[in-house]
């Protein structure tokens, strides 16, 4: 199968796709522009010059194929978004993996400035839509486009909400692992270090309060557990209704957030102050 987005394009990319019903892999191609390519991503430009193989085929025969191994879907839409053929970009947002997979190849070919508009449309219209039932992706999508809003935001409600599963691994609210994939260790290092501070700080202030109820012993135990196993959330909510605390005297407010799971309180507002990550101090180069 061919497709044709630049009919005088030098260039082919051949991409390697799987058909669900045989499982063999048929190759696409598709027909662009060198001159789009390297305007628009410094490692095309590189990879396009005389001194690699592509660029010294092109600079030889006037044309060139370059096989490229990454999602067909997404990269369909870089493409076309890149030859300014905009009715054919998809207005509304793409669906989370598609959008995860534009955002890998943006990473990849360092595409950001060249799809500025587009990615700015398409987290103005589906930020915060799907984020609970996919944060784990969100993490990974904020990272990989450079949003710095969207990464301090999504950072700080993993900070609320996630906890540690049994091989010391940040899960979800929905005990889905966090999607790492082109994110740096240091920012699940990171992720894990704030927790855990705001949970000392948490700590700090609610045993002022305990030792009001310190000659119960019972309740003593239920803070160490509380502490070991339950995300930030369901600590706090837990401290108040076994009135191990009067929330009240610190200062926290709290409301019902609905999902499509259960009613739970959210207590991120709160005296002891939750920050989200700043993405600078993760410099990607």
């Amino acid at each position: 199968m061919s497709i044709i987005i630049d009919p005088a394009g030098d260039v082919t990319i051949r991409l390697i796709t799987t058909d669900s019903s045989d499982s063999e892999q048929k190759p696409i191609t598709v027909q662009v522009s060198s001159k789009c390519l390297s305007l628009a991503s410094p490692v095309f430009a590189a990879m396009l010059r005389p001194t690699f193989l592509e660029g010294n085929k092109l600079h030889d025969t006037g044309s060139v194929t370059i096989d490229l191994e990454d999602d067909l879907k997404a990269m369909l839409i870089i493409l076309q978004a890149l030859h300014l053929r905009g009715r054919e970009v998809p207005k509304e947002t793409p669906d989370i993996d598609t959008l995860l997979n534009i955002a890998m190849i943006v990473d990849k070919y360092d595409l950001s400035a060249a799809l500025l508009p587009w990615i700015s449309l398409w987290l103005l219209q589906d930020r915060y839509k799907s984020f609970v039932q996919k944060n784990t992706e969100w993490l990974a999508i904020s990272y990989l486009f450079g949003d710095e809003h969207g990464f301090k935001i999504i950072t700080e409600a993993l900070i609320n909400n996630c906890i540690l599963d049994e091989e010391g691994v940040l899960v979800n609210f929905y005990g889905k692992r966090l999607f790492s994939e082109g994110v740096p260790d240091s920012v699940m290092d990171a992720l894990k270090k704030e927790r855990k501070r705001v949970i000392k700080s948490f700590y700090i202030l609610f045993q002022s309060h305990i030792k009001v109820h310190e000659e119960k012993k019972d309740r003593g135990c239920k803070m160490t557990r509380l502490l070991r196993h339950l995300d930030l959330t369901t600590l706090i909510n837990s401290m108040s209704v076994r009135d191990l605390v009067d929330l009240s005297i610190f200062g926290y407010e709290c409301y019902l957030r609905k999902n499509d799971r259960d009613d739970f309180l959210d207590f991120s507002r709160s005296a002891a102050k939750i920050n989200g990550l700043e993405l600078s101090q993760f410099q990607k180069r």
